[in-house]
Parts: C-alpha cells; structure tokens; sequence
C-alpha cells in the first residue's frame, strides 16, 4: 500500500488515502470486534508523517479498542463469558497504553475523561458490574487529585441504582467494593492489582486499612502467599496511625483470622494483643471490639484447638454490655465446645437469661429463634418448645403485619423441622396453631397444605374468591368491566386495612404477570384506601405492610416512597409515647429492607 501510494499519488494525497484505508480498517474492526485488526491500523499510522493527522488517528484507534471492549461485556457470548471479560480487559489496558504512548501530556487527561464518558454510556444499557472495571482503570490514571476525585465521585454517582454500594461515601471505597464484587473479575491477578491501586487511594486509614484486609484475602485465595503476607505486614505497621483503641482492635481481630489461613503463630499474636488492647477501648464501641476479638478466637481455635481459647473467649464475652451482641458472641462461642453438653446447658443459660433484657420485642423474637437450634443441639426435649412459645408470644407484639407474619413463619419451621426429626405429633399440632395465627392469607393457605392440614375454614371466602377472579383475569384476558367487578369485591371487605393490602397483593400479582396497567391501578387503591385509615398509627402501620411488600417484590424505589407517607402519618400523631412506639416500629421495617438488599 505504501508503495503504491507514492508512486501513484502526491506525498499529500498519498497520506490522506492511507488515513481513509485507516478509517475502513477501523470500521471493519468495531463491526468483528476484532482487536487484531485495530493493531493493523495502528501499525499503519505509525507510517504518517503528519503529525496532527497521525494524533487523530491514534485518539480515535485507542477510542475504537474502548468500543470493542464495551461491547464485549454488553453483549458476552452464551459459552464463554470468560473468554469476552478477557478479551474486553485486554481491549481496555490496549486502548490506555496508546493514549500514554501516543497522545501528547496535556491531552491525556482530557483524553480519559472522554473515553469514561464512552464507557459510562454502554455501561447504562448494561446491569453488569463489569464496567467498573475499565472505568477504575482510566479513572486511576488521573495523576491530579482534584481532578481524580471529582471523577471517581461522577462515576460512582452515574452508576445504576441497582448496585449495591457499601455504607460508605468514599468513591474509593465503594469503587474498591464494586470491583471485588464481579464473579469473572474477583480472582484476576490483574484486577486485584487495580483494586490495590484503588484501595490506596482512600484517604480515612482505618478505611484504607480495611480495604487491605479485603486484598489479602483475594491474594491467600490466589495462593499468592508472599504478596498477601507482605499486605498484612503493611495492616499491621499501620495501625500505629489510627486514633482509637477499637479501631485497632477490629483490624487486629480480622488480622488474626487471616493469618489463620498461613500462619498460625501470626494469628495467635494478633489475638492476644487484641485481646490486650480491650482494657483501653472506647466505651461506645466496647461491644463491637468484643465480639469481633470472640469471632477472631472461634477462627483460631478452629485451627488450632486447645482449651484455653474457650475460657479466654468466655472471660471477653462476659464484659459484654448490650444483651443482643453478648448472646451473638455466646452463639459464636458455642461452635468451640464441641459436642460438650454440659457446658453447652450452661451458655444456654446465659443466653437466655441475656434474651430477658432486650426491649424490642422483634429482637427478643428473633434472638429467640437463633438460640433453639442450639437448644435442639444440647438442652433437654422440652426446652426447645418453651421457647417456641415465647416467640410466638413475642409475635403478638408486632404491629406490623408483614413483620409478624415473617416472624411466624419461621416458628413454623421449626416447628416442622422438629416434628420431622423426632416424628412426635406434638410439634405439628403446634405449628398448625401458629399457621392459624398468620394474618396473610396466601402464606398461612401455603403453610396448611405443606404441614398437610389444608382445612378450607381457615381460608376467607372473600380471599378465595378475589384470587379465583384475578386469576380469571390473568388466564382470559382482561376487560374493564372484570377489573371493576375486582375492585368492588375487595372494597367488600368490612376493614379498610385489609382492603389496602388486598389491593397491594394484586398489584404484586399483576406485576409479576407483566400487566404492569393494571398493577399501578391496583398500587393506586391500595394507597388510597390506606391513606385515610383512621387513627394515625393504624395507618402507619399498614402503609409500613405495604411498603415491605413491594419492596419484597422488587418495587424498592415505590416502597421506599410509601415508607415516606408512613413515617408522615406517623409525625402527626400527637401522644408522644404512642408516636415513639410507631417510629421504633418504622425503624426496624426499614432495618428490614435493608437486610433484604444484601
């Protein structure tokens, strides 16, 4: 080509010919996603003289791998996913390699800036966490550090809604988090070299320390030994920088469980100088450093046992202030005794004297039902069903529907899960009792026939007959008149509570049949209906049962506005003790959802 140009050609002519040539190769290129034929390109721009012309070339070559690579992670082959986020990760690291060598200093950073902004518009039809992959990539190369985190926060705040970042407001963080979290990416040698880069970055130590523990484990898991032990050398001299005590002492606990896995000798120091340190610990945080050092001692003793770890696990459990994190360390401390049921009778006793201190009635529920399993373990037969029978009290001390009934149905199971194992007809009975309790009508209907009790008394017939005609509807089409005789049925029912979440059930249904029209119709009832229940905190209660619904269902941005009218009704409400027992109540629903996220 070369030849022919400056034969046939002016020397001019002759380089805009070899551009055009540049151009079709280019094309070609993004239309077989095909790299090699970009490096063809490349080579042949090497040859042009002109030194602006070149430039361009080169910026729109280094554009084009960017392309490629985005593609490629939009849209993986069905095989081979893996293969694509290689070829796509070679695409980026080729593409940033130009732009370093061939484009001149003080375009480089503008030029990064318009290549994230190519990758942020694929990433938007993409629920991949891949993407965050080339975008910390070029996001990394900004040497200015102004520059740099105004583009890391423009990144992070660009992402979809969708992800889930950690609670954190550093962009490093959650950058660092993002990347860790891709199934192709997380054991790559070169994205955990990015995500090392990332980490150090962060500017709060104790988080960037943190964010180190997280690379020492992908390096022990990559049996990169020297490089993971060279990283907890580095947690280890760094916590002479950190302010507090308990600061030091989570790092340390999770030092400890690290070393666990390399070097035991190592992990036993860190303990006890953890241990050592909790004399000095900061009141507030006195808990949380305790039960991290009693996690850490569990690991150890795991892979080191000896009977010494068990009593200083005890003595560390005992300072223990806050009932709910003393009985988790117990829960914890109870995986060591190993088959001991003595001494397993006896942490149950202290769990459950510990269960008797809790306020919120849902914590007590709930930490009843992490301690029975233990109980089956090692307590005599009827301690197990005792309590059962305290949860199940417990239970009727929730306003909340959905929360109650979920609490319900876990005493079921387990109630089940005990009449399986020792076929005593008593523990069925039982759960059959609790099944009558649960006021959502399709749950305590599915619970009945699998416990194999499927009487038709215990079902509403308003309930059977809104499900038969909702289900008319789905299997026949829909006509309008059909979705009014559907709404006059349920505003049959006499209380108006259960009519907003029949209303709300419906438009879960519809939802999941894809008759997104009539779901939002159905979601617009049951708002309405809710929002002139009477008295406030009735109303609250129920906006509350709705919003965990949907957010059960996936409508997490729609729940979360419902939860906003209920916190609303709530603030009205005049008798300042009522009104702080509804907002304890909104404020374990919302600790629901978030759990719900995880």
């Amino acid at each position: 080509m070369r030849a022919w140009s400056s034969e046939l050609l002016e020397p001019e002519l002759a380089v805009y010919a070899m551009a055009n040539i540049i151009e079709g190769v280019i094309k070609y290129a993004i239309n077989r996603r095909s790299s090699d034929a970009l490096e063809k390109a490349y080579l042949i721009a090497q040859d042009i003289n002109d030194p602006s012309l070149k430039a361009q070339l080169f910026e729109r070559i280094a554009e084009c791998f960017i392309r490629i690579g985005c593609i490629l992670l939009n849209e993986p082959s069905a095989m081979t996913a893996g293969d694509d986020f290689t070829a796509a990760k070679r695409s980026f690291s080729r593409s940033l390699e130009i732009i370093k060598q061939d484009i001149r200093s003080p375009q480089v950073s503008l030029k990064i800036a318009g290549v994230i902004d190519i990758i942020l518009s694929y990433s938007k039809a993409s629920s991949s966490l891949d993407f965050i992959l080339p975008l910390a990539l070029y996001a990394a190369e900004i040497n200015n550090t102004f520059e740099r985190d105004a583009m890391m926060s423009r990144i992070i705040s660009s992402l979809q809604t969708e992800v889930i970042h950690p609670g954190s407001t550093d962009p490093y963080e959650i950058m660092a988090f993002l990347l860790q979290r891709s199934d192709i990416a997380r054991d790559d040698p070169d994205v955990i070299d990015l995500v090392s880069r990332i980490i150090r970055m962060i500017g709060d130590p104790f988080v960037r320390l943190s964010g180190l523990t997280g690379l020492a484990d992908s390096l022990i898991a990559l049996r990169d030994i020297p490089r993971a032990r060279g990283v907890l050398e580095e947690i280890a001299a760094g916590l002479v920088g950190l302010p507090t005590e308990y600061q030091k002492i989570l790092l340390l606990s999770d030092l400890t469980i690290l070393y666990c896995r390399i070097d035991t000798g190592a992990a036993a120091a860190c303990l006890l100088d953890g241990i050592k340190r909790l004399e000095q610990v900061e009141p507030d945080h006195e808990g949380v450093a305790r039960q991290q050092i009693v996690l850490a001692i569990v690991r150890l003793n795991a892979i080191m046992p000896e009977r010494r770890w068990i009593d200083t696990a005890l003595s560390v459990v005992r300072k223990i202030a806050e009932p709910v994190e003393y009985i988790n360390s117990l829960i914890a401390l109870y995986s060591m005794l190993r088959g001991d049921r003595t001494r397993g009778r006896e942490i149950l006793g202290y769990m459950t004297e510990a269960v008797e201190k809790i306020a919120s009635s849902y914590e007590k529920a709930a930490t009843l039902l992490d301690i029975i399993p233990l109980a089956v373990q090692s307590a005599d037969d009827d301690m197990p069903a005792e309590l059962l029978k305290k949860a199940e009290a417990l239970t009727k001390k929730i306003n909340i529907q959905y929360i109650a009934d979920r609490m319900r149905d876990n005493i079921v199971q387990i109630y089940l899960m005990l009449a399986e194992k020792t076929a005593d007809r008593k523990y069925l009975a039982s759960a059959v009792a609790v099944i009558r309790t649960i006021d959502a009508d399709e749950l305590r209907e599915n619970r009945l026939i699998e416990a194999d009790c499927p009487e038709t008394y215990e079902i509403p017939p308003q309930y059977v007959r809104i499900k038969t005609l909702s289900e008319k509807m789905l299997a026949e089409g829909f006509h309008q008149n059909q979705v009014t005789a559907l709404e006059h049925l349920v505003l049959t029912v006499a209380d108006r509570g259960r009519e907003a979440l029949f209303f709300c059930d419906l438009a879960v249904f519809f939802r999941k049949a894809k008759e997104e029209k009539v779901a939002a119709r159905m979601l617009q009832n049951a708002i309405r209906e809710a929002r002139i229940i009477r008295p406030l905190s009735r109303r609250s209660f129920v906006m509350c049962d709705i919003a965990l619904r949907l957010h059960a269902a996936g409508c997490e941005r729609t729940a979360q506005d419902i939860l906003d009218n209920a916190i609303d009704a709530a603030t009205n409400i005049r008798q300042s003790s009522l009104r702080d027992e509804v907002f304890d109540e909104l404020g374990l629903a919302i600790r629901i959802m978030q759990e719900m996220e995880r």
